[in-house]
């Protein structure tokens, strides 16, 4: 014999079954979401911070470079002033046979007035 009570029963036992996998699955979607979030910003944050150390790597080597360069431009600079020295040119002057000009060879020039 059937009731009326038993089949209302099943329904309301078998609805509330449902609601709750819904209200699970909701959950669980929600969860998801939040997690698939999160390890987005994670990633994002993660590479940020390789990007950052990566800049200080290229920052360092750069320093490195720029140091090396000015030690060279300085060594450069000496070598030039020691070669352009009156005491060096006087001796190679010397060498090839070059002497000191005579007073008499001298000729000094006046300044124009404008």
């Amino acid at each position: 014999m059937r009731t009326a009570f038993m089949p209302q029963t099943r329904i309301r036992r078998r609805g509330l079954a449902v609601t709750q996998k819904l209200k699970m699955r909701r959950l669980l979607k929600g969860a998801l979401v939040y997690v698939a979030l999160i390890f987005v910003f994670s990633l994002g944050y993660v590479w940020t911070r390789v990007q950052v150390v990566e800049t200080g790597y290229r920052l360092r080597s750069l320093e490195v470079s720029r140091n090396k360069l000015k030690e060279d431009n300085r060594s450069l600079m000496v070598e030039a002033a020691t070669l352009r020295s009156p005491q060096r040119l006087e001796q190679i002057a010397k060498q090839m046979g070059l002497q000191r000009p005579t007073e008499s060879q001298i000729v000094y020039l006046k300044k124009e007035k404008p």
